[in-house]
This record gives C-alpha cells, sequence and structure tokens, in this order.
C-alpha cells in the first residue's frame, strides 16, 4: 500500500492566473509547519497510518483490533451506562412481580396513597361536599347594587329574618324585628312575611304576567306603587280606567302624577323610554315594566329590565332556585341546588 502523503500537485503555466495564489504551489503548503504526527503531513511514512478510534478512549466494544477486518467479530448486546468508565454505579436489577389478578399465596399489596391529581370517586366527593354543607339550600345576600355581602344558611325547618337576628341585619332599619321566615322541608322552600311593615317582595320574571289584586304594592327602582281598581277617597272616577296607581315611597318623583288613572291600553313605565317616567332614578331601565289591561284584569310585566321589578307577597309563598327576594335594603338570591 503506498503511503498516505498528498497527492502531486501539477505544475502550473505561466500563464495560470492563478499560479502566484494558489496555496498548494511552492512554498506554499498550508500544512507545511504541521506536526510530524499530522497524518496529511507532506513528509512520506514508512508504514501507514491507520485512522485514530475516536472510542478507543472509551473502550467501545465495537471497536476493531488492530489489523483485523471491520466487523470481524459478531456484534454484541449495547452495554447499559453502568459499563462505560466514569459511569454511575451498578444498580442490581428490580424483582419481577408476578401478574396476577388476586392474592396467590399472600394477602394483597397495600393500597397506595391517591396523589393530588387523582380522580376522587363520586360517592366520596358526595360525602365530602354533605359535610362540608356545600349542598345545603343557602341565600346568597347581596346590597341594592349588587354588591355581596355573604351567605346565610337554611337550616330544615323554620330560618327567621330580622334585626333581632343579628349580624348584617341588625342595623337595617327597614327590617322588622321579625320579618320573614323562610321554611325548608326537602328540597323545597317557602317565604312566610311575618307581618313586617314594609314587606317581602319578590322579583318578577321577565315577560311573566303577574295579575294585580286590589292594594297590591310592586317596587321598581326606588319607587313603590299601589294598584286598586277603584279610586282613592277623593278621587273623581275616571269612566274608562281599568285601575289607578298610588305613590307609596318615591324620592324626587313628582307627586302631582298620582293618582294615576290606567287606561284600556294599559301604561308602560321608566325612566326615558315609557309612558310614565322617573327620570331621576337610575335604579329604573330606559323601559322597565308593563301594566297590561286584558278586560278588567290587569297584569304587572317585567321589560326585562337591569335591576329587576318585584311584586310584594301576601302569606307565604313557593321559592323556586334563583328567585330573589327584597327585603329592608337586602337581596336576597334563593339557592336551593
Amino acid at each position: 500500500m503506498p503511503p498516505m502523503g498528498p497527492p502531486p500537485v501539477p505544475a502550473y503555466g505561466s500563464g495560470d492566473p492563478f499560479a502566484s495564489s494558489d496555496p498548494f504551489g511552492s512554498g506554499g503548503d498550508a500544512f507545511a509547519n504541521v506536526a510530524q504526527g499530522d497524518p496529511y503531513a507532506s513528509t512520506a511514512r514508512s508504514q501507514p497510518i491507520a485512522p485514530a478510534d475516536p472510542f478507543a478512549a472509551l473502550n467501545n466494544p465495537f471497536a476493531a483490533p488492530p489489523g483485523a477486518p471491520p466487523l470481524a467479530r459478531p456484534m454484541t448486546a449495547m452495554p447499559g451506562v453502568n459499563s462505560f468508565p466514569g459511569g454511575p454505579a451498578p444498580v442490581p436489577p428490580s424483582r419481577p412481580r408476578a401478574a396476577t389478578v388476586g392474592p396467590v399465596g399472600g394477602a394483597w399489596p397495600p393500597p397506595q396513597q391517591p396523589s393530588f391529581h387523582q380522580e376522587v370517586p363520586l360517592e366520596n366527593m358526595t360525602e365530602v361536599r354533605g359535610a362540608l354543607g356545600i349542598n345545603r339550600p343557602r341565600l346568597m345576600v347581596t346590597q341594592l347594587d349588587g354588591s355581596e355581602q355573604g351567605e346565610m344558611p337554611l337550616n330544615e325547618g323554620d330560618n327567621l329574618i330580622g334585626r333581632e337576628v343579628g349580624g348584617i341585619f341588625a342595623e337595617d332599619n327597614l327590617l322588622s324585628s321579625r320579618h320573614a321566615t323562610v321554611i325548608v322541608k326537602g328540597g323545597a322552600a317557602w317565604v312566610r312575611d311575618e307581618g313586617s311593615r314594609n314587606g317581602v317582595y319578590a322579583r318578577v320574571a321577565p315577560n311573566q304576567r303577574i295579575e294585580l289584586q286590589e292594594g297590591d304594592q310592586f317596587c321598581l327602582g326606588r319607587i313603590i306603587l299601589r294598584f286598586d281598581h277603584r279610586p282613592p277617597p277623593g278621587v273623581m272616577l275616571s269612566p274608562d280606567a281599568v285601575g289607578y296607581l298610588s305613590l307609596v315611597v318615591g324620592r324626587d318623583v313628582d307627586k302631582a302624577l298620582f293618582p294615576l288613572a290606567i287606561p284600556p291600553t294599559g301604561l308602560t313605565l321608566g325612566r326615558s323610554r315609557s309612558d310614565v317616567r322617573f327620570p331621576n332614578d337610575g335604579w329604573i331601565s330606559g323601559l322597565h315594566c308593563q301594566l297590561l289591561a286584558i278586560g278588567p284584569q290587569v297584569f304587572l310585566v317585567d321589560l326585562k329590565s337591569s335591576n329587576g321589578t318585584y311584586a310584594r307577597i301576601r302569606g307565604t309563598r313557593a321559592l323556586n332556585h334563583g328567585d330573589a327576594l327584597l327585603m329592608g335594603q337586602r337581596i336576597f338570591h334563593v339557592n336551593l341546588a
């Protein structure tokens, strides 16, 4: 085998434009100053130099022995990381476990502790929720502006609301001492007015028709109105009127409007886009509610107002999940889930 020296460089003619700048020309060999051990040095070798094995320092089992043809010995299994110098200490293999579906010749293995991300069985979650009182009926209490004031858990049986209960109710001068009672039996609930001075008002569902009876009161914004079929004493009877509205509570209201006769075509009430307007009450929507006359009957209809229309209850009224009650200066949202 001839020596592995660099191939001879042909001479360039005198007319070659690259002759003077050829790095491989005479005296211009870029590797001329390379150490003697460089396999590509220009000095001739008497023996061929085999390429250096980059894995020789790692005792690579796949490295070919000197003078042996490539792959002269059969392939062996890939060694683990513990076979290399400098690697971690050998780890004894783990003991294999028998795959069984039940305890064979012994007891079941001890149960593993559930992780924080492990799903809790439904029956256990139900027990936890019951123990924490999460499923108990309750009233979510808010102020008139919607800001939350907490919640009132409802026990089975009677739950009194009034100033004598104390807490957030103690300083509400619009609440009576014993204002109302919320009764819970199983999954059902009712509210009973205990003869309070200012009453219990239940929110009217949007577009729901509530027939008004003699002396019924309803609230929109900070205004309370009373409905009567007959005019109050001292008021002349209007032959076409289907009822009359009287002002019970209201600030900055033109009191000269009342008593107000309700025509057979009905009336709309609101702040700016209605037949009867209350421009100074910011709690009232532009088109808030309607008095709808159908023959001799008059119905109260909430027109999807922002803050709702509330009708005063008489005696006891059944409650549904999502109902809202206005008592004193607070709104009680019913949660029966």
